[in-house]
This record gives structure tokens, C-alpha cells and sequence, in this order.
């Protein structure tokens, strides 16, 4: 099985912790960040899995340039 490089972006939401995958759009959670990855990783896992059987197209480089912009809202 070849290796993608996907990313993994988590954050907090009340009481739990939102992890997503951009590049398949597969998203988890947990009550810790390390809950929310590993939960992530089996989505992930399941959902590639099951795209090869399907013969879905995966993405060719998953990678993401990273860009971080202020954000500024009218109150």
C-alpha cells in the first residue's frame, strides 16, 4: 500500500475535540487530541479502503500549502 501524506487539522469544540482530513473530507472526534487523531486515522482508513474497492479516485499528491490570514470581522 503506498503512503499519502495527508493532513490532519484538529480543533475544540465544547467538550470535544474535531479532527478533519481536507484532502477526503473524513472527519472524527474525541474527548483528547491524540482520541480525535487516532479516531481519524480508522475514518480515514476505512473510507480509503473502501474508495479502492469502489475504484474511487484518490488524490494524487495530498498535500496543502499552509496559509495562515488574519481574519477581521465588522462587530
Amino acid at each position: 500500500m503506498k503512503s499519502l501524506g495527508l493532513t490532519a487539522v484538529i480543533w475544540k469544540e465544547g467538550k470535544h475535540y474535531v479532527s478533519l482530513c481536507p484532502q477526503i473530507d473524513v472527519s472524527s472526534f474525541g474527548l483528547t487530541k491524540a482520541e480525535a487523531m487516532e479516531n481519524l486515522k480508522e475514518a480515514a482508513s476505512l473510507y480509503l479502503e473502501a474508495a479502492k474497492q469502489l475504484k474511487l479516485p484518490l488524490p494524487a499528491k495530498a498535500s496543502y500549502k499552509k496559509l495562515v490570514l488574519p481574519l477581521k470581522l465588522a462587530q
